[in-house]
């Protein structure tokens, strides 16, 4: 009889119709730039909306039987121990929001809402190439640690939520990052750049099954990105476009696949950057998907958009 409830839990909790951001909070898509200079201290205070209305089979979109929104606050801490080593830290507070577009019994929509400490990142950055008034060439490569500071068991009525309506994932996982970037100064205020990102994801007891069992070990996809984009600068302010290609994994669990999880995303980003307020800088990001192609049935995203107000310390 317990092996009966514990594998109706399973099946009740595993993913159904997830969206592309159910592992967690968007942490690598918060880090941005170069380490900083020695001795330097930033901070970025970021607050994401991603609006998530699409349900996609494949490539193809149908009918939507529910909607979900999530909002992040993430705090980015970046030091410079040196002009080529230095260290981000990110932490984060999630909120997830879902409802079902069929009424209940009541006539009314039912809606659940979680919220809570988000994960950790912990960054060592290190300038390869530091640009200068002629070569303007940087390369910084980057790699770290996802620390699981979320809760990822919360329960509504005694049931696991999905792991897309936790605020964290509840495991170890490696992240490597990378950006190069190439100005066109005096011949063009442009500035092109090219970024790539890299989580492996390690297991999580995510039904808290007792013992070394194959039930006891659930993985996320790993997931990688690379985009390319370019700035505009006009005096103190900077307009972007970027493309960007994020491709994620299958879950795992059991030794086996796990179903509508996974697939292959497309988004072009717009974004405007101000910096007339020294030593503080904003900036508004734009996201729309471009083209999806997901494993089987699955929620994803309509539209994302990110705000981040940075402070800057010497």
């Amino acid at each position: 009889m317990k092996t009966f409830l514990l594998l109706a839990t399973i099946m009740i909790s595993l993913p159904r119709a997830q969206t592309c951001c159910s592992a967690g909070t968007p942490i690598l898509s918060a880090i941005d730039g170069q380490a900083s200079s020695a001795g330097n201290l930033r901070l970025a205070l970021n607050y994401d909306f991603n609006r998530i209305l699409d349900v996609y089979n494949g490539n193809r979109a149908i009918t939507a039987l529910r909607q979900r929104q999530t909002q992040a606050v993430l705090l980015n801490i970046s030091y410079g121990f040196s002009d080529r080593w230095g260290v981000d830290v990110l932490l984060s507070y999630i909120r997830h929001q879902r409802r079902l577009n069929t009424a209940n019994i009541n006539g009314s929509l039912d809606e659940l809402v979680t919220a809570g400490l988000g994960d950790a990142l912990l960054m060592l950055k290190y300038n390869v190439l530091i640009p200068d008034i002629i070569g303007q060439r940087q390369l910084t490569l980057g790699a770290g640690i996802k620390v699981p500071l979320g809760t990822a068991d919360l329960k509504n009525s005694g049931i696991l939520l999905p792991a897309d309506m936790q605020p964290g994932t509840g495991s170890w996982d490696f992240a490597g990052w990378m950006l190069f970037s190439q100005g066109l100064l005096p011949a063009w205020p442009l500035t092109l750049t090219l970024r790539s990102s890299l989580r492996l994801n390690g297991g999580n007891n995510r039904f808290g099954v007792a013992g070394d069992s194959r039930f006891s070990s659930y993985r996320f996809g790993g997931v990688y990105t690379l985009s390319a984009a370019m700035h505009y600068r006009y005096e103190e302010t900077i307009l972007s476009l970027q493309g960007r290609f994020r491709y994620s994994g299958r879950d795992r669990f059991a030794g086996q696949a796990v179903s509508n999880t996974g697939g292959r995303w497309f988004y072009l980003t717009g974004g405007l950057t101000v910096n007339r307020w020294a030593p503080f800088s904003g900036q508004l990001l734009f996201t729309l998907p471009l083209w999806r192609n997901v494993n089987e049935v699955q929620l994803t995203t309509s539209y994302r958009l990110t705000t981040v107000v940075s402070w800057y310390f010497q």
